[in-house]
């Protein structure tokens, strides 16, 4: 078997010595066993080799690929990087296989763009107690500027603060790791998801902390509703805690 200049692909330097076969009047099968035994596990499949010979059999002069409309034949280009990483950011939650689609291009390109360019890997969203509005941050950071105020002006004012939480027990049904699963760069906040689900039983439990700890601990009956009578309530329990303690 003859070989092409060393330019050439494995591919088109087996077009060419099936083409040479074909001269030679080698049968299809002749052709396919020959290449084989030079080109190994590279070898063109059955399928193609016929397909080749045929084509050089009734005259075709051509040794490269027909030209394909649709995909790029090199599809990692600046602009497709460029639409890889719009795409991303604007929905992290694609698939590989759904972006290929968007772009017009093959998954592994794809793969490759998100490793390489972008240093990019999918991971599941971060669970979190609740997600806070912009409002609810806000009141936030300014009842934290307020305390580091108090803090500086007083060093014991800490001491006096007592803190109140109301946490919900029930049976979660959240969003499964895959199902969140997302594309993040190095430098990219993880997403985060609330936990949301119906549940059949759940218990309300209101927990009061000061610096030292916690200071009493108030489980909500089930069907009692917390309102400003009930609230009333649990804080007349809080004080007789809170003056037992300073009288011990």
């Amino acid at each position: 078997m003859f070989s092409v200049g060393i330019m050439l692909s494995v591919n088109v330097e087996q077009h060419v010595n099936v083409k040479f076969c074909v001269q030679l009047g080698k049968s299809a099968t002749e052709t396919y066993d020959l290449l084989k035994k030079v080109y190994g596990d590279k070898c063109l499949s059955c399928t193609q080799v016929l397909e080749w010979f045929k084509r050089f059999k009734e005259g075709k002069e051509e040794i490269g690929n027909d030209k394909r409309h649709g995909r790029p034949s090199t599809p990692k280009t600046d602009a497709n990087i460029e639409k890889v990483g719009q795409i991303v950011r604007q929905n992290r939650r694609l698939s590989i296989q759904a972006v290929a689609d968007l772009i017009n291009i093959d998954k592994e390109t794809v793969r490759q763009i998100l490793h390489n360019n972008f240093n990019m890997r999918k991971v599941s969203s971060k669970m979190v107690p609740r997600l806070l509005t912009a409002e609810q941050k806000e009141i936030r950071m300014s009842i934290c500027a307020d305390n580091l105020r108090n803090t500086e002006n007083d060093p014991h004012f800490l001491e006096n603060v007592i803190t109140c939480d109301e946490s919900w027990f029930f049976q979660y049904d959240p969003e499964s790791k895959r199902q969140s699963m997302h594309w993040k760069s190095p430098s990219s906040p993880r997403q985060k998801k609330a936990r949301h689900s119906k549940s059949k039983f759940k218990v309300m439990r209101i927990v009061f902390s000061d610096i030292q700890g916690i200071v009493y601990v108030d489980w909500v009956p089930e069907g009692q509703t917390v309102n400003q009578v009930y609230y009333k309530e649990v804080l007349t329990n809080l004080y007789e805690q809170v003056r037992r303690g300073h009288e011990m």
